[in-house]
């Protein structure tokens, strides 16, 4: 019996002493406390975005409430537009009801809107502008919508533009995104020339930098179909 109950305190004191150590492990990890899944995530964590293009849609209108009234979201692009690790939105916008009309074709104007991620679901209004992506019919008869797209990289994005009939002009606006400052600035003008009557000869290639147009912020830049140089 004397045995028995000396086996029995041995298992009994080994048991103890494992569970302690297990315990203390698992606590001594920050990643594995109750603190570490209550804490506000590092920047480098992606948040989740919900499943479908309806949802982001819904939220990216309600972001730009009120102003949003008399537009209607077009499409978006997402990226990490303020160097947070987050994935942001540039959201294209357009009115409601047409604002012109040019070569008996109704056109509506355009809304640019930057939306920020502040911890999905929660999203910001950080900027819009008016004129950088213009009508839907702005880019003449042989284009017809000007808007081509959005590209955005490592703390840059740009808006690509198409004009003209024959005689075409790509354009692409970029901006870049100040730390110091919490804004988007004016970067570079890229602007390519292509005439369909010499399709031998290359495009003519210009850009504009700060050197050209100065400080300009995203909100303050006005477009506007740039000038042919052919």
């Amino acid at each position: 019996m004397k045995h028995l109950l000396l086996l029995s305190g041995l298992l009994l004191t080994r048991f103890t002493s494992c569970s302690s150590t297990e315990t203390a492990s698992h606590t001594a990890d920050p990643s594995q406390s109750v603190a570490g899944h209550t804490s506000i995530p590092p920047a480098s964590v992606v948040p989740h975005l919900p499943a479908t293009k309806q949802d982001t849609a819904a939220l990216l209108s309600q972001a730009l409430w009120p102003d949003s009234r008399g537009y209607q979201l077009e499409s978006f692009k997402k990226g990490d537009i303020n160097q947070d690790q987050r994935p942001d939105f540039i959201a294209v916008f357009r009115t409601l009801t047409p604002t012109d009309t040019l070569d008996g074709e109704a056109s509506y104007s355009r809304r640019v809107a930057l939306i920020l991620n502040r911890g999905w679901p929660s999203v910001a209004l950080a900027a819009y502008n008016d004129t950088v992506v213009e009508c839907t019919a702005c880019g003449g008869a042989g284009v017809g919508d000007p808007h081509q797209g959005i590209t955005i990289k490592g703390g840059y994005f740009s808006l690509e533009g198409l004009y003209g009939a024959c005689r075409k002009t790509y354009v692409v606006t970029t901006f870049r995104y100040s730390k110091a400052e919490h804004n988007w600035f004016l970067h570079k003008i890229g602007q390519d020339d292509d005439d369909c009557n010499n399709t031998e000869a290359p495009p003519r290639h210009q850009e504009q930098t700060t050197r050209d147009f100065g400080h300009v912020s995203f909100e303050a830049f006005e477009g506007g179909a740039p000038p042919q140089t052919l």
